[in-house]
């Protein structure tokens, strides 16, 4: 019992001293001296490199130059809904309403178009996925429109002001996606 005893306290007690024996300070010094090297390694590689800021300034440049685009096609596309607005509140529409939203739509779409025909940074992918989706609710509300003037038939309204809610939903998302690239590259 009694050895038993002195060795589990001497255990410990005997690699404790052990450990510390084996790193002598001649490693410590060693040790200190290549992690300062390594330090300032590390500071050379990220130099203050003017032709590196130059290409940075011209992306910058490009992002906020294409970013400025996008702003407007959003202010310009988001009036265009608004103002097709008020004849989804409205069941019965006269034959000049429908043709006042179907060239709305139609605005709204050339403009899309017109902003996809740039070529646009990357961070901008996602903006231009969502305006996929919105261009396709548009087009389906525009073939409902040329329908109802076909036909006469305004049941089909009630269809057009769902159609009307998720173009309208695919927009805030655009103008969050815009908000968002924005946001995360400095772009005000």
């Amino acid at each position: 019992m009694f050895s038993r005893a002195f060795l589990t306290f001497m255990l410990p007690l005997f690699l404790l001293l052990f450990g510390c024996a084996m790193n002598p300070q001649d490693d410590l010094m060693k040790n200190l001296d290549a992690e300062q090297h390594k330090r300032a390694d590390s500071l050379a590689l990220h130099s203050n490199n003017t032709d590196q800021n130059k290409v940075r300034g011209l992306q910058t440049n490009d992002l906020q130059s294409f970013a400025s685009e996008v702003g407007y096609y959003l202010s310009q596309s988001g009036e265009l809904l608004q103002q097709i607005s008020p004849y989804f509140d409205t069941p019965n529409l006269g034959e000049g309403e429908l043709d006042h939203i179907y060239a709305a739509l139609t605005a709204f779409e050339a403009q899309s178009e017109q902003l996809q025909t740039l070529s646009h940074p990357p961070e901008f992918n996602g903006f231009f996925q969502v305006q996929m989706s919105t261009l396709i609710e548009a087009r389906a509300l525009a073939d409902l429109i040329t329908a109802v003037a076909e036909t006469g038939d305004m049941s089909q309204l009630a269809n057009g002001r769902i159609y009307y809610e998720n173009v309208v939903m695919a927009h805030k998302l655009m103008e969050r996606e815009y908000l968002n690239v924005s946001e995360e590259h400095g772009l005000y």
